[in-house]
């Protein structure tokens, strides 16, 4: 029995002596996310949060929030929070955990003032600078994320937090195009933490920046086998597919990632930049509003939705697009493309060769000669053959002359994985 199946023996172990017990719940829910069981652990978190709580007592208000986050109930997590911060104000997780919620919102500046106060309680906890981090990487203020990163390697001895604190280096590294010392990074996690999803993602992610995509795809199928409702996994599947120009491929994944969180923003505006590769502007249209719906904030986005408007406007169907739109376009591409040809191949076989006989006479002799030509197409015709067809191909070649729309696709976000704080109850 590995140690995971010990802990859960465990926690199974003190619910059957007590079913209430929000704490071992959480935590249970907790350990089932972490390898990747959501939904299991969802029905743990979901208990957890109905459980009536004694309102006096911190460190239920902790755990039921930390329960609600899980859930995504982010509001409703922030009021729990509150309540133990104001039974009491020195209490360390609740503010920790009150930033991530803020994080998940948002509100990164808000966030950082909790991790603050946090830091001001206990000035080098792991789990607050690991979280202070990551929101300083969404800011993109990543040398002072490094910092925090680097204070958690220097103080901690922990061999999980360690792991953490490598990768989220390595995946700020990775963003700012760094490789060399992302995977410097990573590699250090993986020595400590072999089969985490969430590193062997950033591993994915280095291999994508370099280039190798194929290579890239096979860790992201890797930790799609580990967690398969990895959005990140299945998101960044999907990028590596739209690099190797497997646009259907690509679109699946993006689905996938979706499916599993319908509010993820960055994966939207993907999502519509390789719809955009397959000429479907108007659903490229809806699905980047969906990604501005969630985060106006998504530059790319914003800047994606003005390019598709300009590009669906002055689209110029091609050849085939065009003439095959509708009956009359291919009636009346039938008779042009007839008439042209017919004027190049028909007229010589109609009209037949020119005959022309030569009489020469040399003295009592005379000498006919016959010389036999194929006949000559009037000049006239020939531009009216070559108008023709340049009116056949015309759709064609102003779709040269437009070119493909050029689309951003977004920035990544730190897959670091959130540092919540559980207190005993």
């Amino acid at each position: 029995m590995n140690k995971f199946d010990e802990a859960l023996k465990c926690y199974d172990t003190a619910l059957d002596l007590e079913p209430e017990y929000a704490y071992a719940m959480t935590n249970k829910g907790t350990l089932l996310s972490y390898f990747g069981k959501h939904e299991e652990a969802n029905t743990y978190f979901g208990k957890a949060s109905e459980i009536k709580i004694d309102e006096t007592d911190v460190s239920a208000w902790n755990n039921k929030g930390l329960a609600l986050f899980n859930l995504h109930k982010y509001d409703e997590a922030i009021h729990c929070f509150d309540k133990a911060i104001e039974l009491d104000p020195k209490f360390l997780y609740p503010l920790n955990n009150k930033g991530n919620a803020l994080v998940e919102l948002g509100s990164l500046d808000e966030a950082i003032l909790c991790f603050d106060k946090a830091l001001e309680i206990q000035k080098d906890s792991a789990d607050v600078l690991i979280s202070k981090a990551i929101a300083l990487g969404k800011m993109s203020k990543n040398e002072k994320a490094i910092q925090c990163y680097e204070r958690v390697v220097a103080k901690s001895t922990d061999p999980f937090t360690l792991a953490m604190a490598y990768n989220g280096m390595a995946w700020i590294y990775a963003n700012t195009s760094n490789n060399e010392q992302a995977d410097s990074k990573v590699t250090k996690a993986l020595n400590l933490d072999p089969e985490n999803p969430n590193i062997l993602e950033t591993k994915g992610f280095i291999l994508y920046n370099l280039g190798r995509h194929d290579d890239a795809i096979k860790l992201f199928d890797k930790v799609i086998g580990l967690d398969i409702r990895s959005k990140y996994a299945w998101y960044h599947k999907g990028k590596a597919l739209y690099k190797c120009k497997k646009y259907d491929e690509a679109l699946r994944c993006y689905n996938k990632s979706l499916d599993i969180d319908p509010n993820f923003a960055e994966c939207y505006n993907d999502k519509a930049v390789a719809l955009s590769e397959k000429n479907d502007f108007t659903n490229a249209t809806e699905t980047v509003k969906k990604a501005i719906q969630n985060k106006p904030s998504l530059a790319e986005a914003q800047e994606n939705l003005s390019k598709i408007a300009s590009a669906s406007d002055r689209r110029i169907q091609n050849f085939w697009e065009f003439w095959s739109a509708s009956r009359w376009r291919k009636v009346v591409a039938i008779i042009i493309g007839i008439y042209s040809l017919g004027i190049i191949i028909l007229y010589p076989l109609y009209f037949g060769s020119e005959t022309t006989e030569t009489h020469e006479i040399d003295g009592n002799k005379s000498k006919t000669t016959v010389v036999t030509t194929p006949a000559k197409l009037p000049e006239i015709y020939l531009i009216v053959a070559g108008l023709t067809l340049l009116i056949l191909l015309s759709p064609q070649i102003r779709t040269a002359k437009v070119g493909p729309v050029q689309l951003d696709m977004s920035k990544e976000s730190p897959n670091v994985p959130t540092t919540l704080s559980l207190t005993k109850s």
